[in-house]
């Protein structure tokens, strides 16, 4: 009867530390999210769909949110990350300009918010950004 425990016990703690280091840990919930961005009273409102490898981890989540002009020329740099906030950095790079985004960042599971301070050339801007989660994607 021991032998048999032990050899229950072992299998079931194998499956399921297998469930648990092999899941991936996703930043928000993917779906559709309403987000609000812009400079001070001047916001707008646009819905955008993440999927499971859009949430998956924060760097790609940050080029997501990219405009998709630029996305496939840029890179995402945590600088640091605690407890659901990090502070972060994309550069975006082609022929004819360099677009460098500094920013901080606070999520949950169905939530993301935060604030960004984008340089390209000369022009400089500071926005907010806030996303909930509505639904699905269709």
């Amino acid at each position: 009867m021991d032998k048999l425990f032990v050899a229950v016990t072992t299998c079931l703690l194998c499956s399921v530390s297998s469930l648990v280091f092999s899941t991936e840990r996703q930043i928000v919930r993917p779906g559709m999210y309403e987000i609000t961005s812009g400079i001070a009273d001047n916001s707008v409102k646009t819905q955008t769909c993440y999927s499971d490898t859009d949430v998956e981890d924060l760097p790609t989540l940050l080029l997501k949110m990219e405009d998709k002009l630029m996305q496939k020329n840029c890179d995402a740099e945590i600088l640091s990350e605690a407890d659901g906030e990090a502070e972060w950095r994309t550069e975006c790079k082609t022929d004819f300009v360099t677009r460098t985004t500094v920013g901080s960042i606070m999520w949950d599971d169905t939530h993301f918010s935060g604030s960004a301070f984008l340089t390209m050339g000369r022009i400089e801007m500071e926005y907010q950004f806030d996303a909930l989660r509505v639904s699905d994607c269709k």
